[in-house]
């Protein structure tokens, strides 16, 4: 995929996230909203947690191209991370998740960071296989690592996580 191709995509994430939502719904306590008017549609599911007065929210998100395709991508903002993220330079992270019950099974993606704090992959960067190692019926976590240097950059709860990526993806 071309980097222009690239940065048209993600900036309509962004756009998405910014815009309006046309309709939302709370689904397993994940916030998730339908932009209609972004590209030929985006949807995200989004839970916010807070620790230590500092609030993560993390986006799973799909948008649709105007030939029927679609592309996955996965934000974690924070505005606390600003000064960390504020160059847009490239993360490698690892992406480290298990389940009740489940192996922990782990996926490494490119991340971008964000001006206003955050990374987001590459939009179209991630297949449904690959969403569907965030997808869990039960108690499940993910932890997002820095690969250059191990660092944790969030570790989240992602229980119930199934239904809402299956809303987004319907």
């Amino acid at each position: 995929m071309s980097t222009l191709k690239k940065l048209l995509m993600t900036a309509t994430v962004l756009t998405a996230l910014a815009a309006p939502a046309h309709a939302a719904e709370n689904v397993n306590g994940w916030l998730v909203d339908y932009y209609p008017s972004v590209w030929a549609g985006a949807c995200s599911a989004s839970m916010h947690y807070t620790k230590n007065n500092s609030s993560t929210r993390l986006s799973f998100i799909r948008h649709y191209n105007q030939d029927g395709t679609s592309s996955w991508g996965i934000m974690l903002s924070n505005k606390d991370w600003k000064a960390a993220t504020a160059s847009q330079g490239n993360y490698q992270v690892r992406i480290e998740t298990v389940g009740k019950g489940q192996p922990q099974r782990s996926l490494v993606k490119m991340f971008k960071g964000m001006k206003s704090g955050g990374i987001h992959t590459y939009d179209g960067d991630l297949s449904i296989d690959e969403m569907n190692y965030l997808a869990f019926d039960a108690e499940a976590s993910v932890r997002f690592v820095n690969n250059r240097d191990g660092k944790v950059i969030a570790h989240l709860q992602i229980n119930n996580s199934a239904a809402p990526i299956r809303a987004v993806t319907n």
